[in-house]
């Protein structure tokens, strides 16, 4: 059983501060500064209305350990079924090796890299 669920326009402000809190801030340090949350929110919450968007993010229906490892799971199917080849995210450290047990390897750039292999759907 997934403890992921697809995210909502209902989520769209704790995806934001999430990606603050664990990717931004990792890199960076803590920012205070805010200012741009209300944009962020609101452009997310209109591309997670849309269910065949081009946006998809999943969020845990628990918090329990294995949480972030099903919401990529999560996501890297939706990406097959959309014969997505190559996904490139930008993982904090902390975030590191989750993304290298699923198959991912180190970019030159501050990025990772995962290619999914020839013809997708049948």
């Amino acid at each position: 059983m997934s403890l992921a669920r697809r995210a909502t326009s209902a989520d769209a402000a704790e995806l934001v501060r999430l990606r603050r809190q664990v990717m931004l801030d990792s890199y960076h340090g803590p920012d205070t500064d805010t200012g741009r949350h209300p944009a962020a929110v609101t452009t997310l919450r209109e591309r997670l209305t849309d269910p065949d968007g081009d946006l998809a993010a999943f969020a845990p229906d628990l918090r329990s350990r294995g949480h972030s490892r099903s919401c990529v799971e999560a996501l890297l199917g939706r990406y097959r079924t959309r014969d997505v080849r190559v996904i490139d995210p930008h993982a904090s450290p902390d975030g590191e090796a989750l993304y290298t047990s699923l198959g991912f390897a180190r970019t030159p750039d501050p990025s990772m890299r995962l290619r999914f292999p020839g013809p997708l759907r049948s």
